[in-house]
């Protein structure tokens, strides 16, 4: 075998070796945050590496969400969207797996409490790249055909809270 021959591999080698170590550097943290409102209390859990670059996303695992109402607890992966929401994002060739959910809130709404999960695809302009879907009172997902009143979407952008997500801090 020739020299030549010899190096190439060997260089490649020590290159995967160094990739492989970058990525088993990586750093995940599971945050958990919580949140009451009407009846059901919400955990959104997100497990993520910090980019430690203001203009770069984290690297986040799907994040999940656990609901829990008169005695009882379910647990959701996200994103969790409404069939028409989901089959409509699709068409529209969306990942839905890109989506995390980066601010919550809890607003008074007609039908009572309601709390609204805000995903993003982080940031940017792309088309659908950003949606978000509500639950009532009692934690249960609400249809996209539920309307809002103008009132109640400026009442929801006010109660807005940054959670734990794709979102460089």
């Amino acid at each position: 075998m020739s020299k030549k021959t010899f190096v190439l591999p060997v260089a490649l080698l020590a290159l995967c070796a160094c990739l492989h170590s970058h990525a088993a550097d990586k750093k995940y943290d599971k945050q958990v945050v919580s949140m009451a409102c009407g009846e059901a209390n919400y955990t959104l859990s997100s497990v993520c590496s910090k980019s430690g670059d203001p203009m770069e996303l984290n690297d986040c695992k799907p994040q999940s969400l656990i609901i829990e109402h008169a005695g009882a607890k379910r647990t959701a992966a996200l994103p969790e969207l409404p069939k028409d929401e989901s089959k409509r994002l699709r068409a529209g060739g969306r990942n839905l797996q890109d989506l995390f959910v980066v601010r919550w809130a809890c607003s008074a709404a007609r039908s009572g409490p309601i709390v609204t999960l805000y995903y993003s695809i982080g940031g940017g302009s792309a088309p659908d790249g950003e949606t978000w879907t509500h639950y009532d009172k009692t934690g249960k997902l609400m249809e996209s055909s539920t309307k809002l009143t103008p009132d109640e979407v400026k009442a929801i952008e006010r109660n807005f809270k940054k959670v734990p997500s794709i979102m460089p801090d």
